[in-house]
């Protein structure tokens, strides 16, 4: 099987039930997926299948580590993901997405390609700033840390900002 027809469901083909497809994700999904925020990773990705006559109920769980950049020192940084997503899935007139749980597929489509649910789920589990906790060895490079208070500018308040702190300060505290 090739890489890229690895994560196609052909949903046309499934039998009424549960149906369970695992992947394991690594830097490989992430450069085919052209994914610049994740380099690599280790996560199992497990895809339930819920066929019924009407619908289809996926729910994509997600457990391992991401791999990306620390915010504050560009370092190696290891984030743990454990989601459970559900996603309804019905048939109509063209593939589309109809709210953040809903999918649509066209009729004419016999199969689904999940790699994009996939990579978007593990992009939402990053979190908004990715940076190292600073406990035990989890700690910005202190190189980085030296060179970004080197070059951080310390520069001077101008006088009329620092008069109307002054008043600001003075009402604050009546």
């Amino acid at each position: 099987m090739k890489e890229s027809e690895r994560f196609v469901i052909g949903f046309k083909g499934l039998s009424l039930g549960e149906h369970v497809f695992e992947y394991q994700i690594d830097a490989d999904f992430f450069t085919r997926m052209k994914n610049e925020e994740l380099q690599d990773g280790d996560v199992q990705v497990k895809v339930f299948v819920e066929k019924s006559e009407r619908l289809l109920s996926v729910r994509v769980e997600s457990k391992g580590v991401l791999n990306t950049h620390c915010d504050r020192c560009l370092g190696d940084l290891k984030v743990p993901v454990d989601i459970s997503e559900q996603v309804y899935v019905k048939f109509g007139d063209e593939t589309r997405e109809e709210a953040d749980n809903v999918l649509i597929i066209a009729d004419s489509s016999p199969q689904y390609d999940m790699s994009r649910m996939i990579n978007e789920m593990l992009l939402l589990a990053k979190p908004m700033k990715a940076v190292h906790s600073q406990i035990g060895d989890d700690v910005c490079e202190a190189s980085m840390i030296r060179k970004m208070e080197e070059y951080s500018e310390k520069r001077e308040v101008d006088p009329r900002w620092a008069a109307l702190q002054g008043i600001k300060d003075k009402l604050s505290n009546k």
